[in-house]
């Protein structure tokens, strides 16, 4: 029974990472066609007690999940072979732990564009066409006529 909940812990780690991942990339994409576009934030300001609020929750949350994973790892130590748990099975605990961290930081530290908002169409620039130079082409007397 060993090693039985750590491969799909991995996989679930992985996949809240992804969607993480994916959800920074687009609102990256979004600021950057804003700021190219020179457009202000289209995003509401933020009331100062979230603010603060999203300045402290999430500290304190990686401090929990350090401390959570380390009597994991302690309980592993203790009883994991006696319980049956394999070492893949704290591992994938762990990532899962790990996965969630970085989801909720991302999460905290990057904020969406509001319902409904599309990405301005930024224009690219424009380059000047150079006309191809002519080429005469002398085939001989015969040509002159």
């Amino acid at each position: 029974m060993q090693n039985l909940i750590g491969p799909p812990l991995l996989l679930v780690a992985a996949t809240i990472i992804w969607f993480a991942y994916a959800r920074r990339r687009k609102i990256l994409a979004a600021e950057r066609a804003i700021a190219a576009a020179g457009l202000p934030d289209p995003r509401p300001p933020l009331h100062p007690s979230l603010v603060v609020i999203g300045d402290v929750v999430p500290p304190l949350m990686m401090g929990g999940l350090v401390f959570l994973g380390l009597k994991l790892t302690l309980a592993y130590v203790v009883a994991g072979e006696a319980l049956g748990v394999g070492l893949l099975d704290l591992v994938g605990a762990l990532c899962l732990l790990a996965a969630y961290g970085v989801w909720l930081r991302w999460k905290t530290q990057y904020r969406p564009m509001p319902e409904g908002w599309t990405m301005p169409a930024v224009a690219a620039p424009v380059r000047a066409v150079e006309p191809a130079p002519v080429v005469t082409v002398r085939l001989g007397p015969s040509a002159a006529a």
